[in-house]
Order: structure tokens, then C-alpha cells, then sequence
């Protein structure tokens, strides 16, 4: 980890040409499922959404949290989940929609080594943490 690189995205830095360990530890886990939550909408949601569906990453589905993200401002909440909602391999529900999935015995599976990466924790690991709690 580069603490000297500004990155809005878990993924990678702002110019996009610095990529953080979390793509490599997801891939080598076998992760393809990311529930995203967090803040602020418009600016690390976003960026890491966008990271996520993109070319530079692995192959990725996103479901973002709506009610568990907050904006810089309400509109920029908004707009961003907009504009998320029309990205391919995006959907955007909220966390009663979660609680009400149900998870496969594969989804439900611990990771074989723990995501020390903090970002993980908090961004990617969260589809094995809704499923282990129900």
C-alpha cells in the first residue's frame, strides 16, 4: 500500500495507473460479487463502483447499498446512484432488499485467508458478511 497516493477508488489511484492489492486479493479469493456501502456516494462509492466494473479489474458484479451510502450533499447522493443504476453489471437496492436475499452455500463460505486490506473489509467482503449473519 502507497500512503503518498491520492485514490478516491479501492481499487486504484485518481490517474488510474496505480492499482491497490484489493482486485488481486478478491480474484485470488475467487470473489465476484461486491456489495459496495459506504461514503460518500458521489466520490469513493462511485469511483470504486466504477473501478470495479471496469476494464482494469476482474470481472465483477456490484450491488450497491443505497440507504447504507451517504453523499457529500443530497443531490450528489442521488445523481451518483443515477448514474450507477446504468452501468453495466451495477444494481442498486436497498438494505432491506439485502436482508430479504437469500445465499447459496457458496456465498455463505468464510474467505480461506482473512482480507486484511481495509478496504475489503469494509467494500468487498460485505456479500460474505450479509450472508454469514443471516
Amino acid at each position: 500500500m502507497n500512503v503518498f497516493v491520492d485514490a478516491y477508488s479501492a481499487f486504484m489511484d485518481n490517474s488510474g495507473n496505480l492499482k491497490t492489492d484489493l482486485d488481486d486479493m478478491l480474484q485470488a479469493e475467487g470473489i465476484t460479487e461486491l456489495f459496495v456501502a459506504g461514503i460518500a456516494t458521489d466520490v469513493c462509492v462511485q469511483w470504486t463502483v466504477r473501478d470495479a466494473v471496469g476494464d482494469s479489474t476482474g470481472d465483477y458484479t456490484v450491488t450497491v447499498i443505497s440507504d447504507a451510502c451517504a453523499g457529500i450533499t443530497d443531490e450528489g447522493h442521488t445523481t451518483a446512484l443515477a448514474t450507477m443504476a446504468t452501468w453495466e453489471g451495477v444494481t442498486v437496492v436497498t438494505s432491506a432488499d439485502v436482508l430479504a436475499m437469500t445465499c447459496s452455500e457458496e456465498t455463505n463460505a468464510a474467505p480461506s485467508s482473512p482480507l486484511t486490506f481495509p478496504v475489503a473489509a469494509a467494500t468487498a467482503a460485505a456479500s460474505l458478511a450479509v450472508c454469514s449473519a443471516l
